[in-house]
Parts: C-alpha cells; structure tokens; sequence
C-alpha cells in the first residue's frame, strides 16, 4: 500500500463548513498532519495518470494539532454502481459507515479537486 504524508490543506472558512469543519479552521479534516494511504489500484492510477477504476480505494488519517494521535478517518471507495455516479462514482465514508450518512459535503469538497477525478493528492512530488 502507498501512501504520503501531508500537511492540512488551507480553505476558505465556507469551505471548511463544507469539510465538516464547523469550527471554520480553514484546513480540511483538521489541523494536523494527514498521512494518505492507496490500495495498489488507487496508486496505479494516482501515478499513472489513468481513471480510477472500481475498487480503488483511498484512505486519509489525520492528526490532531499537536501530531500525537489520530483524530479522523476518512475513505474513498470508487465503484460502478450507478447510485454514485453524481459523486464521480466516489463512496464517502468513515471505518465504521461506508457510505456514511451526510457525505453530500465531502463531494462538494471533493468535485473542487484540480485533477477533475475528485482526488487532491499526488504520490508524484511536483517538479
């Protein structure tokens, strides 16, 4: 499994509204440290530049300010059923409900994403 390390992403306070940030941090998920993992099919298409396929799944864990212990668990699921096809085929969820209840505000988040396929992050540093 792949993954990288990252610091939170600065935002808008509307658009950490969005994050399920009510606080209005600025910084999605939270203010800590973030480490994203990818299963080998996720990874494949993250550094091959391809389409994520069903089955591909992605997740985030973020820390809390201080960096000392894990404060949010976050998963990206890709599949080809239908009924998630308005969220880029994405599943939103937590370990323990996936799709979670309310993930409207992570495709809003999500659909911003400069890549158009609702990823932010690259296991590619950028030149």
């Amino acid at each position: 499994m792949e993954s990288v390390d990252l610091p939170a992403p600065e935002m808008t306070v509307e658009e950490a509204a969005a994050a399920m940030n009510p606080a209005g941090t600025g910084q999605a998920h939270g203010t800590g440290i973030r480490t994203v993992y990818f299963n080998d099919m996720a990874a494949m298409a993250n550094t091959g530049g391809t389409e994520y396929l069903a089955g591909s799944v992605i997740r985030k864990e973020v820390m809390n300010s201080d960096n000392t212990e894990v404060v949010h668990i976050a998963t990206m699921m890709k599949t080809d059923d239908p009924m998630y096809a308005d969220h880029g085929g994405w599943i939103y969820g937590t370990p323990d409900a996936l799709p979670m209840a309310g993930a409207q505000g992570c495709d809003e988040c999500h659909a911003k994403a400069p890549t158009g396929n609702r990823v932010f992050v690259s296991l590619t540093p950028s030149e």
